[in-house]
């Protein structure tokens, strides 16, 4: 459901700036670079900002290798519709990046089109942590031993998390 949501807000966000477009091609880039830059660091800022939040208890209860994953992946630990949401959201932004830059270099706007072009690698690393599950699945299907210990670490984190939880109750 959180990558529905976040789908289509990114396509409500892409026409909005496209429809800018009427107005100048420049203008349209500028919005959609402001859009998805101004998504990316609120993502960045919240994905920061709560991953040292953490109760001491809880944080006696875990491995190394979980506390490591709890930091990394928090956003979508603590809550994991939202982590979809804003994957999805960065992901079609980050491909729409693709159609402004061809878009700014065929008109000469070199400047805004490296803009357009360098979200697609920005973007990929807090895309990667708020959805670890979708990115990371297909990597360890094929051995990817750094994909494989990232999910046993998640899973083992999901399973100190709820019993943690359920002694709260």
């Amino acid at each position: 459901m959180g990558t529905l949501i976040g789908n289509l807000l990114a396509v409500v966000l892409i026409v909005v700036a496209a429809l800018m477009g009427f107005i100048s091609l420049e203008t349209s880039a500028i919005i959609f670079a402001v859009i998805a830059y101004g998504f990316w660091l609120l993502t960045v800022a919240v994905n920061f900002s709560v991953s040292r939040v953490i109760s001491e208890n809880f944080q006696r209860c875990l491995s190394e290798a979980e506390l490591r994953a709890f930091r990394r992946y928090n956003v979508h630990i603590r809550t994991p519709g939202a982590g979809e949401t804003l994957s999805a959201l960065l992901n079609l932004l980050r491909l729409a990046g693709f159609v402004w830059a061809g878009l700014c270099a065929w008109q000469g706007q070199y400047l805004l089109a490296g803009l357009s072009a360098a979200f697609f690698f920005v973007s990929g690393g807090i895309i990667l942590r708020t959805h670890p599950f979708l990115y990371m699945a297909r990597q360890a299907q094929t051995g990817n031993d750094v994909a494989v210990a990232e999910l046993e670490a998640l899973q083992s984190l999901k399973v100190t998390r709820d019993r943690y939880l359920a002694e709260l109750s």
